[in-house]
């Protein structure tokens, strides 16, 4: 693990959380081909409720319309992948642990307890999300979780098996890497 990771799971100052946000209020709003609200005088705590509120909105409206959902999962996904790639030049993943370990930091900023091993398990316990979101709307903005991964490990594949917004204790995933070419 490197050493910025480390200092990052100990502490993230929350200018660092906010910019992280709204580079992600961007990317989200990019997929909803909606424009981002504004976000100046929020601190990070307000910007998160924004952001959640938004995405709820925006993914409620698609799925309620019925349009384009295919389409704004991938765009979802796409948007995200970049995020991650962008991380990974960053912080320079080299095993699952690795992977693991940026996503934590990385879901900490969101308010959520991810834990990942080196086999690929992943456990969320809590969410902050699930507040906001129905099971339609976190399935399709899951999107983003998949892509985020993809990205951080130049194209694995998380897969959910179990959500707190279905009534689970807690979210289950395993993420493998991809096969080589």
């Amino acid at each position: 693990m490197s050493l910025l990771v480390s200092a990052l799971q100990i502490y993230m100052p929350d200018f660092v959380k906010k910019r992280a946000l709204t580079e992600l209020f961007k990317s989200t709003a990019a997929a909803f081909e909606a424009e981002v609200p504004p976000l100046a005088g929020l601190d990070y705590k307000e910007c998160l409720a924004q952001y959640a509120r938004f995405a709820q909105t925006q993914a409620e409206q698609r799925l309620r319309d019925g349009r384009e959902i295919e389409a704004v999962a991938r765009r979802l996904y796409r948007n995200a992948v970049e995020m991650g790639r962008l991380h990974s030049k960053w912080l320079r993943p080299g095993t699952m642990q690795d992977v693991m370990d940026i996503g934590c930091v990385l879901y900490r900023i969101l308010d959520i307890d991810l834990q990942g091993d080196a086999r690929g398990e992943v456990v969320i316990s809590r969410c902050y999300f699930s507040h906001f979101y129905s099971s339609e709307v976190c399935r399709l903005m899951s999107a983003m979780d998949r892509g985020l991964f993809a990205g951080l490990s130049n194209g694995g594949e998380l897969t959910f098996s179990s959500r707190i917004t279905e009534g689970q204790p807690c979210c289950r995933a395993h993420f493998a890497w991809a096969a080589p070419k």
